[in-house]
Protein backbone atom coordinates (compact mmCIF):
# COMPACT_ATOMS: atom_id res chain seq x y z
CA UNK A 1 0.00 0.00 0.00
CA UNK A 2 1.25 3.90 -0.66
CA UNK A 3 0.95 6.26 1.75
CA UNK A 4 -0.65 9.46 1.50
CA UNK A 5 0.56 12.59 3.27
CA UNK A 6 -2.30 15.04 4.00
CA UNK A 7 -0.29 18.45 3.32
CA UNK A 8 -3.78 20.74 4.16
CA UNK A 9 -3.63 19.67 7.35
CA UNK A 10 -0.07 21.03 8.56
CA UNK A 11 -0.20 24.38 7.66
CA UNK A 12 3.52 24.77 6.91
CA UNK A 13 4.60 28.54 5.21
CA UNK A 14 8.44 28.04 6.37
CA UNK A 15 9.23 28.08 2.56
CA UNK A 16 7.22 31.08 2.03
CA UNK A 17 8.46 33.35 5.29
CA UNK A 18 12.39 32.45 3.69
CA UNK A 19 11.12 33.77 0.43
CA UNK A 20 9.80 37.06 1.71
CA UNK A 21 13.19 37.06 4.03
CA UNK A 22 15.51 36.78 0.74
CA UNK A 23 13.61 39.33 -1.15
CA UNK A 24 12.97 41.67 1.84
CA UNK A 25 17.35 41.40 1.88
CA UNK A 26 17.44 41.64 -2.05
CA UNK A 27 15.85 45.03 -1.98
CA UNK A 28 16.90 46.23 0.58
CA UNK A 29 20.52 46.16 -0.88
CA UNK A 30 18.90 47.37 -4.30
CA UNK A 31 17.70 50.55 -2.74
CA UNK A 32 21.59 50.71 -0.72
CA UNK A 33 23.08 51.28 -3.81
CA UNK A 34 20.98 54.22 -4.73
CA UNK A 35 21.34 55.56 -1.75
CA UNK A 36 24.84 55.07 -1.89
CA UNK A 37 24.93 56.88 -5.41
CA UNK A 38 22.83 59.90 -3.89
CA UNK A 39 25.51 60.23 -0.78
CA UNK A 40 28.54 60.38 -3.63
CA UNK A 41 26.96 62.43 -6.18
CA UNK A 42 25.95 64.91 -3.09
CA UNK A 43 29.71 65.00 -1.98
CA UNK A 44 31.21 65.61 -5.35
CA UNK A 45 28.62 68.86 -5.80
CA UNK A 46 29.73 69.93 -2.52
CA UNK A 47 33.24 69.52 -3.69
CA UNK A 48 32.15 71.57 -6.81
CA UNK A 49 30.76 74.15 -5.07
CA UNK A 50 33.68 74.51 -2.44
CA UNK A 51 35.70 74.50 -5.59
CA UNK A 52 34.04 77.02 -7.26
CA UNK A 53 33.91 79.37 -4.36
CA UNK A 54 37.65 79.12 -3.58
CA UNK A 55 37.90 79.99 -7.77
CA UNK A 56 35.63 82.90 -7.37
CA UNK A 57 37.66 84.19 -4.05
CA UNK A 58 41.00 83.75 -5.75
CA UNK A 59 39.32 86.00 -8.87
CA UNK A 60 38.02 88.44 -6.14
CA UNK A 61 41.86 88.48 -4.82
CA UNK A 62 43.48 89.19 -7.98
CA UNK A 63 41.39 91.95 -9.29
CA UNK A 64 40.52 94.14 -6.53
CA UNK A 65 39.24 96.70 -8.23
CA UNK A 66 36.15 94.05 -10.04
CA UNK A 67 36.19 91.66 -7.14
CA UNK A 68 35.55 93.86 -4.05
CA UNK A 69 31.90 93.65 -4.61
CA UNK A 70 31.69 90.09 -5.29
CA UNK A 71 34.31 89.12 -2.37
CA UNK A 72 32.04 91.26 -0.05
CA UNK A 73 28.93 89.84 -1.09
CA UNK A 74 30.32 86.08 -0.63
CA UNK A 75 31.05 87.22 2.98
CA UNK A 76 27.78 88.27 3.48
CA UNK A 77 26.41 85.04 1.99
CA UNK A 78 28.83 83.14 4.55
CA UNK A 79 27.50 84.99 7.49
CA UNK A 80 23.69 84.53 6.41
CA UNK A 81 24.06 81.17 6.46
Amino acid sequence: MTESVDNGNKNDYSCEILSFIVLAILSALSHFWYILFIFCAGIIFWGAVVLLRQVLKSAAMTFPSHGRRLLVRMQSRARDC
